[in-house]
């Protein structure tokens, strides 16, 4: 509240200001609006801090996308203040502007996703770059007297930054819609309210400029940062934390981003071609292959995973047993997955399964009701396993343990609200339970390549005791296991 107070009270002074003198090039209410600006920049590099790996990175992205403004509004601000380097302090506060678009667009067009190549990203990066330059190109061929068609150049550049600004705009929103984890969908919705308002402010500020700037422009250039300050330090809102997408909703948003960001190029570079032939048509080139580069590296990840799931799969049934009750993978399969898993620093997910108050229900209803129950349990457990590389094994007594390669936590929640789901549907009468029937208790750990839960025991560990948690939780549930101290657990 504290911060919010403090960003609302920058603001109305930066208008009493501005109102009092006239002006929206004052000194004074120029300092504010950069103020205002440090304390989001601030605030988006705590959010990251606090962050797992890959959300660390799109909020340092935000922050970058804002940093850039900072500079713009820096830059402006000597401009006044030393007027005999105007000119050029001008041209580089519109650069600092156009490179806003790299982090801004990177954010929103890469999947960030261990799954994802790194030289996908690298495309994706050097993509957001491309279009960057571009704009760069379209602002110091403005600003040398081109015109398109009789159109002045200046028009032509406002036009095209409203274009790049509600493609941002309409990409980051489909990215909120199709975010499946919690954490996402409130970095999508931060990103989200900023670029809209942030957008409409400079359709206004743009248009104006050309007629000469009143004394309440820059007020608006406050607005949005006033607006994300407000959403970092608030928690998500109730829709946001309660709409979860489907996964193929989630999955076709997630391709469709990186196509929008060749289109923008491409279509900049067409643009740009109509007042420089050689950079907008090397560019609009380059946009069609870095595309086609990046659709080729990522179907030739997914059949080396198809082969490497197919060959370990072979492995398995060739090399290890089954529990002879339930008719399940047994723990020495189990073991051996879960090593196969980690030796390839791949993303990875553990479930550990507990049938709750097995022992009443084996003292009330017997041993051979009990291994039925077993059974019964193995097989709903097994068909909650919805990929060919999942194992879902017999640990020991009442004890079951699933892991599941190549899976974030997200998806490994999926997996448990299904299981959960599978046992319940049982319906095996158990007059101790709170239920009235046979429940369930879940633990879920998860980790990412390369953040040194390279050991099968620590994961192990990890999700023993969120099944502890979620036993003290009240059963029937599940519970994801907090990242250790210094490390990277998802």
């Amino acid at each position: 509240m504290l911060v919010s107070g403090i960003a609302v009270l920058l603001l109305l002074l930066h208008l009493l200001l501005a109102w009092r003198t006239g002006s929206a090039g004052g000194v004074l209410p120029q300092l504010l609006t950069i103020a205002l600006q440090l304390m989001a920049l601030s605030l988006l590099l705590q959010r990251g801090r606090r962050s797992a790996r890959m959300g660390r990175s799109l909020w340092r992205l935000l922050a970058a996308a804002v940093m850039m403004q900072v500079l713009w509004a820096a830059t402006n601000l000597l401009a006044s203040l030393l007027p005999a380097y105007a000119a050029w302090l001008q041209v580089l506060a519109v650069v600092f502007s156009a490179l806003y678009v790299v982090p801004a667009m990177y954010l929103i067009g890469s999947a960030f996703s261990s799954r994802e190549p790194r030289a996908v990203r690298a495309l994706d990066l050097l993509l957001s770059v491309v279009l960057a330059v571009l704009l760069g190109v379209l602002v110091f061929a403005v600003l040398n007297g081109a015109s398109m068609r009789g159109v002045p150049g200046q028009v032509v550049m406002v036009w095209h930054a409203d274009l790049i600004d509600y493609t941002l705009c309409a990409l980051v929103t489909l990215r909120l819609l199709g975010a499946r984890s919690q954490s996402r969908r409130a970095f999508y919705f931060a990103v989200c309210s900023f670029l809209w308002v942030n957008s409409a402010v400079a359709t206004l500020y743009n248009r104006v400029e050309l007629q000469g700037l009143p004394w309440w422009a820059l007020v608006l250039v406050d607005l949005p940062y006033l607006l994300l300050i407000l959403v970092v330090t608030r928690p998500p809102p109730r829709w946001l934390r309660r709409y979860r997408p489907s996964r193929a909703t989630a999955q076709v948003i997630a391709a469709f981003a990186p196509v929008a960001i060749a289109l923008g190029v491409l279509t900049m570079g067409i643009t740009i071609s109509q007042l420089n032939f050689y950079p907008g048509a090397l560019s609009a080139v380059l946009a069609a292959l870095v595309y086609g580069l990046r659709v080729a590296l990522i179907q030739t990840r997914h059949a080396d995973q198809q082969r490497l799931s197919d060959q370990s799969n072979r492995q398995l049934q060739v090399l290890l047993g089954t529990d002879p009750l339930t008719g399940i993978a047994n723990r020495t399969v189990f073991e051996a997955r879960l090593r196969e898993t980690l030796s390839r620093d791949m993303a990875c997910s553990l479930l550990m399964i507990d049938i709750d108050h097995f022992k009443l229900f084996n003292d009330s209803q017997g041993h051979v009701a009990g291994d039925a129950c077993l059974v019964q349990v193995a097989a709903a457990l097994r068909s909650s396993l919805r990929r060919a590389g999942d194992v879902v094994a017999r640990f020991g007594g009442e004890e079951f343990v699933a892991v599941l390669p190549d899976t974030l936590a997200p998806e490994a929640e999926e997996v448990a609200v299904r299981m959960l789901q599978a046992v319940d549907v049982l319906t095996l009468p158990h007059p101790q339970s709170a239920t009235g029937h046979l429940t369930i208790s879940i633990g879920v750990a998860s980790r990412l390549p390369g953040d040194g839960l390279g050991n099968g025991t620590q994961l192990l560990e990890c999700a023993d005791l969120a099944l502890y948690e979620a036993k003290r939780a009240g059963r029937h549930g599940y519970q994801v296991a907090m990242p250790p101290v210094g490390r990277g657990v998802a």
